[in-house]
């Protein structure tokens, strides 16, 4: 028994319920810290390893990671429900694995979806027991689409590397690859990226230098922003009691099951089928069991019953010195045994223990019960044979590693007692959006069933749907119309026990709303006067409302918000005044998300007047593309006029001073005559006879003081020449930055000659 902690003090009539308070706080305080944590994540995922006696167990002598996975494991590990969880899922401790998505979606900044990347990939991981305090790491994807800024060339990068508990461990890195490159791993068995995380055995100050690390994973995608998969455990010891193998790395997010069938895979008698019974006798009907206890019900440990409580089994030290714990245990057992007779006709009888007396919750701890009971000798030994196997195969260390004992019915067949359901805590995504969840289910359940309701006093708006993508599976997505928050439950019934449940909060974010023109488009050309429809199309989640506002010129005042129609911030409007109008919309949904869109049109009026533009203005270095050092004279003559209510004509030359570059238009599309004394005109025309050229010229007439011009000391013009089949820009000296708009550009001041406006 360990010290008796200070803290407990007891009048001399509760002795026995102190001693057993004591002991069952130094039992607890006996797991290292690391460990305790290990089995809050065993509990958590649901994983638990199961030494099955029937099979080789895989930790076997001088195990080394393979090469590459095995194909077997990989296949089993897509099976695996457990498999999605955050702590992945642990066949036996020396295998591990978990699939895995990265999605990285971007938008610019009016909420348009600019590219996107989604990849499925699968992580397989091994431990090792052959001298090395590493385990190996392997990646691969098993789907990749992208689009938009994603293309074949994009990079992204996988990593692995320590993270909690991270003294002594080291390793892990980062594996770059385009998309190319991941989708030619696809579908490849043998291509697969790997890293090593080692254990130093210098940093550790327990007992069998053991050490208890966790690795993280992310997905670094092209912008640097990364998606981190989780923190997984593994634990490395340096303990000389395993058959020479001195040196081990096994995953710790697990629930060591040491198992014992009634009936084997044909259906007969198991070489333990006694033992098993006892056992089960024991852990199910304890007060059934001698030795008879007196007084109140008897308290037998070792069964997993789901809750992350103090009642596993611990191995100890077979040290047969008088005063060990070994020793007590065999001695209480001694006592017991000799106080009960073998059934008649039993061949060979053994007394048989539980809990064993290799633990330290054997007969002599004075905070559990046991049971003591005859079986036939061959049938004690051959259960005692594996339960040595799998304290050596299982890597059960001595005092650090708590383990359970799991009776099946038969081998192979369902695990006995209730199932077992883990869950996430929480998980979020956008509404409208598919958002992932996970039950990692243990036990041999009939039915798994999702369903999902708003979190009580969450500020859920009434009306919010949930649809999940299958409701029957562990690892669904759901997608909500609105924000807000949610409780989703999954209900796990195997037919025999009580159904048990999980829950994860579902947290939907709102996702802001887009809206976009479809009428009138850029450019597009109106006669004062002229109706002109707004359509604009709003695209959100299906449970929002929204208001629309819209400024009808930059700069100018905007309109009193009004609700959208049928999603949409339709509406007509007609300008009165010939100009290029910069028209902004902001719809905003019920949730204060916002979604913009712009579009400018042109408004002419042939009413407006004429005008006429000869002069020059400086030439900026860079305006002309074709010789971006020139820097002489830019020179301009314009003449612009409607001689029908629908179209004008004039001419539009351009030339640089000391440059071959000789610009004629041959045609002029629209011009607008502004009542501020603004000009811009656009139309077609050849660069040295040769067509395929547009042209834009803008001119601002000044006159300080008076008005129907502009306040400005000078004239100014702007001058572009455009290439019609590409856009590029040919010639531009007053480069403004993506402005179009006559109002929003910042020509230069004329050297010589001016703006006329005739009115």
């Amino acid at each position: 028994m360990g010290v008796m902690p200070e803290n407990y003090a007891f009048s001399e009539p509760d002795l026995a319920a102190g001693l057993r308070a004591a002991e069952a706080a130094n039992e607890r305080a006996r797991l290292p810290d690391p460990t305790r944590q290990a089995l809050r994540e065993a509990r958590e995922s649901g994983n638990r390893s199961y030494f099955d006696p029937p099979e080789f167990s895989v930790l076997r002598e001088r195990f080394t990671p393979p090469a590459t996975p095995d194909s077997s494991f990989v296949i089993e590990c897509h099976g695996q429900s457990a498999s999605g969880s955050q702590y992945g899922w642990v066949k036996n401790r020396i295998e591990w694995c978990v699939n895995a998505v990265a999605v990285d979606i971007q938008y610019d900044s009016r909420g348009a979806r600019t590219g996107s990347m989604i990849m499925t990939y699968q992580m397989i991981g091994y431990g090792r027991d052959d001298g090395t305090r590493n385990v190996a790491l392997y990646a691969r994807p098993t789907s990749v689409s992208f689009s938009g800024i994603y293309t074949p060339a994009t990079i992204i990068s996988m990593t692995v590397d320590c993270s909690l508990g991270a003294a002594g461990c080291s390793g892990g890195g980062a594996h770059r690859a385009t998309m190319a490159q991941l989708l030619t791993m696809v579908g490849n068995t043998d291509d697969w990226f790997r890293w090593n995380v080692s254990s130093d055995e210098a940093f550790s100050t327990l007992a069998d230098k053991m050490s208890q690390h966790w690795f993280d994973q992310h997905v670094v995608f092209w912008d640097g922003k990364s998606k981190k998969l989780g923190d997984f455990g593994f634990r490395c010891d340096s303990a000389d009691y395993f058959n020479a193998r001195p040196k081990a790395c096994v995953f710790s997010a697990v629930l060591p099951h040491l198992q014992y069938s009634i009936l084997d895979r044909d259906g007969n008698d198991t070489n333990q089928r006694a033992v098993a019974e006892h056992i089960r006798q024991a852990q199910d009907d304890p007060n059934s069991t001698v030795p008879v206890k007196p007084d109140g019900d008897k308290d037998i440990p070792g069964k997993y019953t789901g809750l992350l409580d103090d009642r596993y089994l611990t191995r100890i030290v077979t040290d047969t010195t008088t005063g060990s714990t070994y020793s007590d245990n065999r001695a209480e057992v001694g006592r017991a045994c000799a106080k009960i007779t073998p059934p008649a006709g039993m061949e060979r009888p053994e007394c048989d223990e539980y809990p064993f007396a290799s633990t330290l919750q054997g007969a002599s701890s004075p905070r559990w019960d046991f049971s003591v009971k005859y079986v036939p000798g061959t049938q004690n030994s051959s259960a005692g044979n594996l339960l040595r196997r799998f304290y050596d195969d299982d890597r059960i260390l001595y005092q650090q590693d708590p383990f359970y004992v799991e009776i099946r019915d038969r081998d192979g067949g369902p695990v006995s007692g209730p199932p077992s359901v883990g869950t996430l805590d929480e998980v979020q995504g956008f509404e409208g959006e598919p958002i992932e969840l996970l039950a990692s289910v243990t036990g041999n359940p009939s039915s798994l069933q999702w369903s999902i309701a708003p979190e009580p006093g969450s500020d859920t708006d009434p009306g919010t749907d949930c649809q999940f993508s299958k409701e029957t599976i562990a690892a669904p997505t759901v997608t909500c119309d609105d924000n807000g928050t949610f409780i989703a439950t999954v209900t796990v019934d195997d037919g025999v026990h009580p159904a048990v449940t999980g829950r994860t909060r579902v947290r939907v974010l709102n996702r802001p709303p887009s809206v976009r023109f479809v009428t009138p488009k850029d450019w597009q050309v109106f006669r004062v006067g002229q109706p002109i429809v707004f359509d604009a199309p709003i695209t959100d989640a299906a449970n929002d409302t929204h208001q629309c506002q819209y400024g009808w010129d930059a700069g100018d005042a905007w309109d009193e918000p009004f609700a959208a129609a049928g999603r949409n911030c339709g509406t007509t409007r007609s300008y009165e005044h010939a100009g290029m109008y910069s028209i902004e919309l902001v719809v905003t949904d019920d949730d204060g998300g916002q979604g913009f869109a712009k579009v400018m049109i042109v408004v002419y009026d042939p009413e407006a007047g004429s005008a006429n533009i000869d002069g020059s203005t400086t030439t900026p270095a860079g305006s002309l593309t074709s010789q971006p050092a020139a820097t002489g004279q830019s020179w301009l003559h314009f003449t612009g006029a409607y001689t029908s209510a629908t179209r004008p004509s004039g001419q539009n030359k351009v030339w640089v001073d000391g440059t071959t570059f000789r610009f004629e238009g041959t045609g002029m599309d629209w011009l607008v005559v502004t009542p501020d004394g603004k000009v811009a005109a656009l139309g077609s025309g050849t660069i040295g006879g040769q067509a395929g050229y547009t042209w834009i010229t803008y001119g601002w007439d000044a006159c300080p003081g008076d008005g129907g011009c502009q306040n400005i000391p000078n004239d100014r013009i702007r001058m572009v020449v455009l290439n019609s089949a590409t856009g590029a820009t040919v010639y531009d000296n007053a480069p403004s930055d993506g402005n179009w708009d006559v109002d929003s550009i910042f020509p230069r001041d004329m050297t010589s000659g001016g703006v006329q406006i005739h009115r």
